[in-house]
This record gives structure tokens, sequence and C-alpha cells, in this order.
């Protein structure tokens, strides 16, 4: 089963690697509040990959690919990351223009990171995110039938061991990715965090944006 587990650590860092909304979220909690709400979210995400890459073993792919499950996920995760995308655009402009600086940021937290509560908050965004990702659906829906288990229906103890692997590679980047940015915040100025903030937030609202519209699609396809 070590060729199995491979292929599940394999598919992890193929899901988990790409740089989109979640691993802009994640760079701007670390940047801000430090490793743990960085790696809190990523937590999240990791969290409900594992449970979907099981979902998919267990043979719910058509269920999750329904249309109605398919329209709830685009209006929720529009909604989810419009106000995500709102936030960034804020905290950006507020650091810019020096009501939110780094070094009172930095001052005011403790040297291992947000409060638990913030880690909380983010674990909570990472679930969400992640969980009303229609791109991450997809790809679990698909994906793991097509490649991993080469369109046969694996045993229990099969799907056990690859979605064991996809938490180690998922887990893998995320520990990582968090590491250098936790090594970096230190050293990084307001004006610099305002730019990632800002730059993270277009890019996930244009994502919001793409999931109402594909959602309005689907409801005036359905009139």
């Amino acid at each position: 089963m070590l060729g199995t587990y491979l292929l599940g650590v394999q598919t992890g860092l193929a899901v988990a690697v790409p740089f989109g909304p979640l691993n802009m979220e994640i760079s701007r909690r670390c940047l801000r509040d430090g490793w743990r709400s960085g790696f809190a979210v990523g937590l999240g995400a990791v969290t409900i990959d594992f449970l979907y890459i099981l979902a998919t073993g267990l043979g719910l792919a058509p269920l999750m690919q329904h249309r109605a499950v398919t329209l709830v996920v685009f209006l929720v995760g529009g909604f989810l990351l419009g106000r995500l995308a709102w936030a960034a655009v804020k905290d950006g402009w507020e650091s810019w223009r020096g009501r939110n600086t780094r070094a009172q940021e930095l001052a005011a937290l403790a040297p291992a990171g947000a409060a638990p509560e913030a880690a909380l908050r983010a674990y909570g965004i990472g679930l969400a995110m992640t969980a009303f990702s229609p791109m991450t659906i997809a790809f679990w829906a698909t994906v793991p039938q097509s490649v991993v288990f080469a369109g046969r229906v694996p045993e229990p103890r099969e799907v056990f061991i690859v979605g064991v692997g996809v938490l180690t590679g998922c887990l893998a980047w995320v520990l990582f990715f968090t590491g250098v940015l936790s090594a970096l915040r230190s050293r990084i100025g307001a004006r610099f965090f305002a730019a990632v903030s800002v730059a993270g937030g277009l890019l996930i609202l244009a994502v919001a944006l793409r999931f109402v519209w594909q959602a309005l699609r689907m409801l005036a396809g359905a009139a």
C-alpha cells in the first residue's frame, strides 16, 4: 500500500500548491496575525480535502456534482469570498494610510502569533472556503475516481490510505508555506503588506464574481 499512500501524497500536493484564493488568504492571515492564524486557515482546508477524498472514494461523487449542490456552492462560495475580498482590501488600505501599521500589529501580537480565538475563526474560514469552492469540489469529484482509483470501485481500506496520503501532502505544503511566510513576517513593512492584501483581495473578488456569474447563468438556464 506504499504506492497507494504516495499517490495520495502527490494528489494532496496537486490540490494544495496551486496559488489561488485559499493560499492568498493564508498569506494575508500569516503576515497580519502570525503563523498560528495562517496555519489554521490551511488546516481548515486540509480537513475538507480529507473529507472530500473519502466521500469520493465511497461513491459520493455524483452527489457532489448534483446541479442543486453546485448552485448552492456557487452562491455561498461567491458570498463568502466577497466578504473576504472586502476585508483584505480594507486591511490593505488601512495599512497603506498608516491607520494599521505593521509595527503596531506586530507589537500587539504575542510571539507565538494570534490568540486561540482568532486561530479558531481562521480555521472556520479555511473550512468554509474549501467546502464551498466549486473548483475544489470539481477536483475531488473527478480526479480521484479517474486517476487515483483508475475508474474502479476502491476498497474502504484503500480509500482511507489515499486519504491519509492526501492529508500528508496538504499538511506538508501548509507547513512549508506558512513557515516561509512566518520567517519573512518581521521583515516586511506596512506598504508591502498593503500591496499583498489588496492584490489578494482583488484576486479573491474576481473569483467571487465568477462564482456569482456562474450561479446566475445556472438560474437563468433553469428558468
